[in-house]
């Protein structure tokens, strides 16, 4: 079976681990990566407050960041989108739009390949049609 074929599965990465995850996936910028989805998930999530994340390595060397908690997140996205979805969904639009707001901003390769990369997990996510249409 060819790579193209493997579903793309996440991996929440184990506490112990933490501290390695965002320099593994994003070097020096990890601190970015991790500050910039925090605000993206409180703009598009007012009543979000902070929490506990979890992290999550993808089969397809992808990474995302989604709140603990297990509650459904009422978001409202800057392209208009209005849903209520998974706390998981919900974190994989916050780091998808803080993915791609860094690969707009530095037009860098690893920013640009992570922004794909979680997209293409995105796309096989159970609430693939809420996640695509919040950042289309």
């Amino acid at each position: 079976m060819s790579n193209e074929n493997r579903p793309i599965t996440a991996a929440v990465i184990p506490e112990e681990s933490r501290l390695e995850a965002l320099p593994q996936a994003f070097g020096l910028a990890g601190l970015w990566v991790e500050s910039m989805t925090y605000g993206f998930m409180r703009n598009i999530d007012p009543t979000y407050t902070g929490g506990y994340w979890d992290f999550f390595n993808l089969s397809n060397n992808g990474f995302y960041m989604a709140i603990q908690n297990g509650k459904p997140q009422r978001i409202s996205t800057p392209n208009g989108y209005e849903a209520q979805v998974s706390a998981d969904a919900a974190g994989i639009i916050a780091s998808l739009y803080a993915l791609g707001n860094l690969a707009n901003r530095t037009e860098k390769d690893l920013f640009i390949e992570k922004y794909h990369q979680l997209m293409d997990y995105a796309r096989t996510h159970p609430e693939r049609g809420e996640i695509l249409a919040a950042v289309d």
